[in-house]
């Protein structure tokens, strides 16, 4: 064959150099492409060959062998034919002669899922049109139900589409990369806006596979230290990004914010803050910082939380203190203290028998927004709460008097390496975060080097599943961004 006379030619026109060992050997290599960028303009363009290796790079293909043409107007690479495609769409991106085409997977289709679907599906015209990315959305899973298409799924039918998608008995994470990965997409995201650890567990694994992952899962950003670090170091080791900024301030851009000052010199010694919409919620009804407001009982203020929708998946998680301690066990990570969930000290959330009556409710306790006001489940609730009622009251009458409310307060402190959350007795008159976190808000005070005399205060709405789901799809344009 022609590969075999050729590599004869080679081996006779050098047998000298392979005789004096100059040349180690003359072989024949399958199954490669080689992919060039010609331009007249190349020899006086400075940095052509570095946008078309850096493209390569940031696909994830490995360039075998690099030639370039004595009158310097062309530059070949040798690649693996199976990425040829893959390699020819990463270039053409780096160079805008088309628009960067992202395969885009998402898990979980609740109220963050579906509002994503809207937002991307609404704004797909100007993301192309204005930032020249092509974001495909080829995978949609949730439990029993996996969408998947070669090519991108019709969104302007997508509702037809997922009601006739195909029935599986649970998500099919084990082969999910080998179904979503193909060889003509230069680069892959998997969104995940489930609440599950399961799939949070295979972010390392999807990372390892060079797919880029976003998380408004903050069981990921939360789990186990060792876990935490080697899913870093499967990102930094592919050269692909794991995102999980919204699982910390939701919408707000709290870690944006924390990362700016750290990578400029700046030292973070302390965060503070309403970490918990649902905790926010109740204690702004029930010790309001207003006395023209009158206050609500602490069983029917859970309810109304939960109603109001700013509630976790795990509505209840809420009221222990759980999602709470996974937010600032994610926060101490961004400023370096290495402290897991189950070092967070939770102190006086609620009266010891409260805890062990919401720990049972929450074993199945799945309302949300979607309840009616007559829910039964909603009713055992605030009945099972009730008898606390008058406790939670007298400590809010408590704190009134000395012209202070009750307050759900997270704090990172750098220094001593220690995160506890406890309600305290805010002042009205001096702490911004009393007046602040009314409802449904965040509030987040960062201390450090550059802010001691006053911190810089973040605040706003941190939940709701269109605010979460703008945050994640923000975090995909700017992955998608970075590959220009």
């Amino acid at each position: 064959c022609d590969a075999h006379a050729a590599r004869d030619a080679v081996k006779e026109a050098f047998a000298l150099e392979l005789h004096n060992h100059q040349i180690s050997r003359v072989q024949i290599i399958k199954n490669l492409s080689a992919l060039a960028v010609v331009g007249e303009g190349m020899a006086y363009t400075i940095g052509v060959p570095a946008k078309m290796f850096s493209a390569l790079a940031s696909a994830g293909i490995p360039v075998r062998a690099i030639a370039q043409g004595s009158s310097k107007r062309n530059i070949t690479a040798v690649v693996d034919r199976q990425s040829l495609s893959k390699a020819m769409q990463a270039i053409h991106s780096a160079f805008t002669l088309s628009a960067v085409p992202i395969s885009v997977g998402l898990i979980g289709m609740g109220r963050v899922g579906e509002q994503l679907i809207d937002q991307l599906r609404a704004e797909h015209p100007r993301v192309l049109k204005d930032l020249n990315l092509d974001l495909r959305l080829r995978l949609v899973v949730d439990v029993g139900r996996t969408l998947i298409k070669q090519e991108r799924i019709d969104m302007g039918n997508f509702e037809a589409e997922w009601e006739a998608a195909a029935k599986e008995p649970d998500v099919p994470l084990e082969g999910l990369a080998d179904k979503f990965l193909t060889t003509h997409y230069p680069h892959s995201v998997i969104v995940d806006c489930t609440a599950s650890e399961r799939v949070a567990a295979f972010h390392k694994h999807w990372l390892r596979r060079g797919i880029h992952v976003i998380s408004a899962n903050r069981k990921a950003g939360a789990t186990s230290i060792k876990d935490f670090l080697e899913t870093e170091e499967e990102a930094s080791a592919k050269n692909v990004h794991w995102s999980y900024a919204v699982t910390a301030g939701g919408a707000l851009p709290s870690m944006v914010c924390i990362q700016d000052l750290l990578n400029t010199g700046d030292h973070v010694m302390r965060v503070e803050g309403m970490l918990s919409s649902t905790m926010d919620h109740i204690l702004s009804v029930v010790s309001p910082f207003s006395d023209a407001t009158p206050p609500k009982k602490f069983s029917e203020a859970v309810v109304e939380a939960v109603h109001s929708g700013c509630t976790e998946a795990i509505a209840l998680d809420d009221i222990l203190g759980l999602d709470m301690a996974r937010k600032l066990t994610i926060l101490a990570r961004s400023v370096g203290s290495p402290q897991i969930a189950e070092d967070i000290k939770v102190s006086n959330l609620l009266p010891s028998a409260a805890k062990a009556v919401v720990a049972k409710l929450n074993e199945d306790f799945t309302c949300g927004n979607h309840c009616g006001k007559d829910c039964a489940k909603c009713e055992a609730v605030a009945a099972a709460l009730a008898p606390f009622d008058a406790d939670i009251a007298a400590r809010a009458a408590k704190a009134r008097d000395k012209g202070k409310c009750l307050r759900c307060v997270g704090v990172v402190n750098v220094p001593e390496n220690t995160v506890k959350i406890e309600i305290k007795e805010v002042s009205i008159k001096d702490n911004p975060m009393a007046c602040l976190c009314n409802g449904n808000t965040v509030v987040i005070n960062i201390h450090s080097d550059r802010y001691q005399d006053k911190p810089l205060v973040i605040s706003g709405p941190g939940t709701g599943a269109k605010l979460i789901a703008g945050a994640v799809f923000a975090d995909l344009l700017r992955i998608g961004q970075s590959f220009h």
